[in-house]
Parts: C-alpha cells; sequence; structure tokens
C-alpha cells in the first residue's frame, strides 16, 4: 500500500473541508477550491482530519489513493497559508535586481572569438 496514501492529513484552524458524494471541498478566507474524487478512492473526514484509502488491492487503486491524499493536501495549504513561488540562483558572472514583480539581469560576457572552417 501507498505510504503517502496512509498519512493523515490535519485540517488547518479557519479551514471548513466538507465531502458531498465523490466531491471534497476546501473553504476558507482565502477561497474556495474542489476535486472530484477518483471512484476507486475512499475519503473520510473524522473530526480535524482527512484519510483516504484506496477501494481494493489493485495498484491504480493504490496509486490514486496516494495521488488523492497529495491533492487534497495542496488544496489544504492553498486555502489556508496560499501558494508560493521562490526562486534561487547561484553563480558568477551575473546580476539580479528585483524591483516589484519583475526581475532585472545583468549579465557579463566576456568577448569571445569564435574560428570558423
Amino acid at each position: 500500500m501507498s505510504r503517502i496514501a496512509n498519512r493523515k492529513l490535519q485540517i488547518p484552524t479557519g479551514v471548513e473541508a466538507s465531502l458531498n458524494g465523490n466531491v471534497f471541498t476546501t473553504k476558507s478566507s482565502k477561497g474556495e477550491l474542489t476535486l472530484t474524487i477518483d471512484p476507486l478512492v475512499v475519503v473520510s473526514i473524522e473530526e480535524d482530519s482527512v484519510l483516504t484509502k484506496p477501494v481494493d488491492t489493485s495498484a491504480r487503486a493504490n496509486v490514486m489513493a496516494g495521488t488523492t491524499n497529495s491533492l487534497i493536501e495542496n488544496m489544504l495549504i492553498g486555502v489556508s497559508e496560499g501558494y508560493k513561488k521562490s526562486l534561487e540562483i547561484v553563480g558568477v558572472g551575473y546580476r539580479f535586481n528585483v524591483s516589484g514583480n519583475k526581475i532585472g539581469i545583468n549579465l557579463e560576457i566576456p568577448f569571445l572569438s569564435f574560428c570558423l572552417p
């Protein structure tokens, strides 16, 4: 069985999670997200946690249970903290300037000579 599917996901404070048939919904002040659950996966909400389990022992059900667990975790993070993107730049020969939501790049390219046959 997938180790990811066995994770017990904690519902953060301020987030409301609900299951209506095969549609899982998360809501908070940051927004609302929905996910249609695959029929090979059983999702249950117990108090302040979400559990996913495969319906049977088939490989596809196992894979879908792990995938569903990860998608639900991402939904819970998205409505509680919001999504973030970060960029790490390591190296020499260039400089970056950040102003607002724009990145300026200054490159130092040494003179290159090419010899064509």
